[in-house]
């Protein structure tokens, strides 16, 4: 997961390259799972995981985000606090334009006020 610290070290090594470290965008790819109901989101999201990368949950649920929009705000904000502007979902299940839609509407509003 990307921290304040990671994110210098990318910089630092960046730097020792050469490069210059403000061409670098920061992005993400998680794995996502929308639902009020949170045993749902959990119960999907982690049989996903544990389906395509046969590992156990537990190993990868840093690399996830699900839940309900509080849920949702509360995970990404994490990641935007840490300098991360770009994300890139891949939902674990359900209906994906649903999602997305409440993702628009209930979710990226937040996290944008959060960036600024």
């Amino acid at each position: 997961m990307i921290t304040p610290e990671g994110w210098g070290h990318v910089r630092g090594h960046a730097e020792s390259f050469d490069c210059d470290p403000d061409a670098i965008t920061p992005a993400i790819q998680l794995w996502g799972m929308f639902d009020d109901d949170f045993a749902t989101a959990l119960k999907t999201i982690e049989a996903r995981i544990e389906q395509t990368y046969r590992v156990p949950f537990d190993q990868f649920e840093r690399y996830t985000v699900y839940g309900d929009a509080p849920m949702w705000v509360d995970r990404l904000g994490e990641f935007v606090d840490a300098g991360v502007p770009h994300f890139n979902i891949v939902f674990a299940g359900g209906d994906r334009l649903s999602q997305l839609a409440r993702i628009a509407v209930e979710v990226v509003p937040a996290v944008q006020t959060r960036a600024e």
